[in-house]
């Protein structure tokens, strides 16, 4: 069947007629194009046209076999986004469920798959929580966003836990040799929603520093969806004897409504702050190491008022510390990555009478072989984690240079979702009882794409995916209750379209749209 809320065949006449016109615009494009190529391939991949997110090293876009999304600061400016879930719901292939009042919780979906097999990480700091594996995207300003890099499809070769993909969210560099400056800004609209801003960057007394503070308000488009959303962000950044420190700290802090529910009203209190300290070591011309400790802490206190007066609460509070190594050399035709990630933690649910732990270790490999049009990319990854046990995942993929405008894509990957701690352990309730055999959600996933500029002045990418997933993990009701239980195999396979025109005018055209049977 297809997915909900996906492209379905009433609508292939409308996406003809936007590519149609595409097509008819190329002479006037190709003339833009011509005067700015430049800007447009700033506007597709960014100032450097590299990614860091499929290997965790820079590496050009068009050896890079998966299917990625870059979002730059200069499209998030020109979207008038609030908040990371507004930017994510123009993205093909993302469906944001749930998405109103800005501030808002939301689900992020990645070429259908669930909520929880979608890892956001920020400054290398995972923001999913231990509970579920919700990252909490409508919370998150865009304000000190440089750029995001989305994966789409399993990265688990790379990042360890993530069947679905992974978004990147990568902040602004703070200014060196620059007068301290900033800007601020305000915004006002329906429902007394307005959107408060600043930032200063600038150097101070040799070391260059990022500061921002957000303030987002709304009273709800909707019954009980009024939001009151803090962001606050600090990046200091120095280079001490060739080795350059950063030292990063945030604090987001989210009161909401959730929404009514059949007369059921829901809400939500969440704080989450972070910390992390970076030291990248250059090791000569193409080498490097880059060394991270970082730290999150969130406390979440959700209520319902239910329709006949009853009140139910559940509180979490959670803290993970962790260290991530990798190392980087360019030896001739190859690009090597290696790295560890190690982290530990605790999960309290019910202010503290029910604790669990957390941990995560894993070692990773890859390389980049260059062989002028085609590239080679292979993969390794060694994960194990408190829930779900031991696993390994490969990757291979492959790009070729079909012509100077024409790039060709593939890739095969193993991926994981290790079961949240909320599914595994704590005490059971009425509910819920949580299973602690269950096992990781594993998928084999095939993609290959095409990714053009033949057409003057338009970029077009097309992409098929076959994913296969099996352990999938479902509710189920048992003799003694409801559970969660691993129930076999399902497939999510389909198309991605996407096409973006250069600037005319001051004006830029978009189209996107995917397909999904399962």
């Amino acid at each position: 069947m297809k997915h909900p809320d996906m492209f379905d065949r009433g609508r292939l006449p409308l996406l003809i007629c936007i590519i149609a016109v595409l097509l008819c615009l190329a002479p006037a494009l190709s003339s833009a194009s011509q005067a700015q190529d430049e800007d447009f391939l700033k506007d597709v991949y960014g100032e450097t046209s590299t990614v860091e997110s499929p290997t965790r090293a820079p590496k050009s876009v068009d050896t890079v076999p998966e299917n990625v999304t870059v979002i730059t600061a200069r499209e998030i400016e020109r979207s008038g986004a609030h908040t990371v879930a507004d930017v994510l719901n123009r993205v093909t292939g993302i469906v944001i469920e749930r998405l109103s009042t800005p501030g808002g919780a939301v689900a992020t979906r990645i070429q259908g798959g669930e909520d929880r097999y979608t890892l956001v990480v920020l400054d290398g700091v995972v923001l999913n929580n231990l509970s579920d594996d919700y990252a909490d995207v409508g919370a998150l300003s865009v304000e000190n966003i440089r750029r995001i890099e989305i994966i789409k499809g399993p990265a688990s070769s790379t990042w360890g836990s993530s069947l679905g993909g992974v978004i990147n969210i990568i902040t602004k560099t703070p200014g060196y040799a620059t007068k301290p400056g900033g800007s601020a800004d305000l915004s006002y609209g329906k429902d007394a929603t307005s959107d408060m801003r600043a930032e200063v960057s600038g150097d101070v007394a040799g070391a260059g520093i990022y500061m921002s503070a957000v303030r987002l308000n709304s009273d709800g488009f909707y019954q009980n969806t009024n939001v009151t959303n803090t962001n606050l962000y600090l990046k200091v950044k120095k280079n001490v004897s060739g080795v350059d420190l950063t030292a990063t700290g945030g604090l987001n802090k989210c009161d909401r409504g959730d929404g009514n529910i059949g007369g059921n009203l829901f809400g939500d209190n969440v704080t989450h702050a972070f910390a992390t300290l970076t030291a990248d070591i250059p090791l000569g011309e193409n080498s490097d190491i880059t060394a991270e400790l970082k730290t999150i802490s969130r406390r979440e206190d959700h209520s319902a008022l239910l329709v006949g007066g009853m009140k139910m609460a559940q509180n979490y509070r959670e803290r993970t510390s962790g260290v991530a190594l990798r190392w980087f050399k360019r030896m001739g035709t190859h690009s090597v990555v290696a790295g560890l990630d190690f982290d530990e933690g605790s999960l309290d649910r019910r202010d503290g009478s029910d604790k669990t732990g957390y941990e995560k270790k894993a070692l990773f490999v890859n390389d980049t072989i260059s062989l002028g049009a085609p590239t080679f990319t292979v993969g390794l990854r060694a994960d194990h984690v408190t829930s779900g046990g031991s696993f390994l995942s490969p990757m291979v993929g492959m790009t070729y240079r079909i012509s100077a405008d024409t790039l060709f894509r593939a890739i095969v990957s193993r991926g994981f979702n290790a079961p949240p701690l909320s599914f595994t352990s704590g005490t059971a309730s009425p509910s819920f009882i949580p299973n602690p055999d269950l096992a990781m959600e594993k998928v084999w996933s095939y993609q290959a794409g095409v990714e053009t500029t033949s057409v003057p002045g338009v970029w077009v990418k097309l992409t098929l995916f076959w994913h296969d997933v099996s352990d999938a993990i479902q509710r189920a009701l048992t003799p003694e209750g409801v559970t969660a239980v691993n129930s076999g195999k399902t497939t999510r396979k389909g198309v991605e379209l996407e096409a973006k025109t250069v600037r005319m005018a001051g004006f830029s055209f978009n189209a996107g749209t995917i397909y999904i049977s399962s």
